[in-house]
């Protein structure tokens, strides 16, 4: 990995799950992840889940947890079975193999949907970060707050 966002990108995947995906949600809002918020968060929730061993509870129920900000293969496999992706443990490691951009042998969500939104470490890197219409915004805050969901600011 000697691109010239290598360092950047490897910064970004140090990130916690909840961070990554709010700077994909950043990134690229203006490109159409407005549209598609609650599927990122269903997706951050499948990776803190079986990173967590437990589904992360709000209101009451909420117990404090340690975000990390990866999945070893065990739990790579388990997320994309989770998000539909099930396959034999071959196509499985040529599966990780392939989004594994960074070569360390897990798989971060910032990995994850870059392969699923096809764009690409650069983009990802270089993407906005809060620029978005502060009015969007809130209505967009609003929206995941009600939804039970957590806030999109980063």
């Amino acid at each position: 990995m000697s691109e010239e966002w290598a360092k950047d990108f490897q910064t970004l995947t140090s990130k916690t799950h909840t961070e990554q995906a709010i700077w994909w949600l950043n990134g690229f809002w203006k490109e159409g992840a407005s549209g598609y918020v609650e599927e990122i968060w269903k997706i951050t929730h499948q990776f803190l889940a079986l990173d967590l061993g437990r589904p992360v509870l709000y209101g009451g129920k909420m117990a404090e947890f340690k975000e990390n900000c990866d999945l070893d293969e065990l739990n790579s496999h388990r997320v994309l079975e989770a998000l539909g992706e099930t396959m034999t443990v071959v196509a499985l490691r040529k599966r990780l193999q392939a989004l594994d951009i960074d070569n360390n042998k897990r798989m971060a969500i910032s990995e994850y949907l870059l392969d699923k939104y096809k764009k690409t470490p650069l983009a990802l890197v270089r993407s906005p970060q809060g620029d978005i219409d502060p009015v969007l915004l809130a209505a967009a805050e609003k929206a995941c707050a009600d939804a039970g969901i957590l806030s999109i600011r980063n």
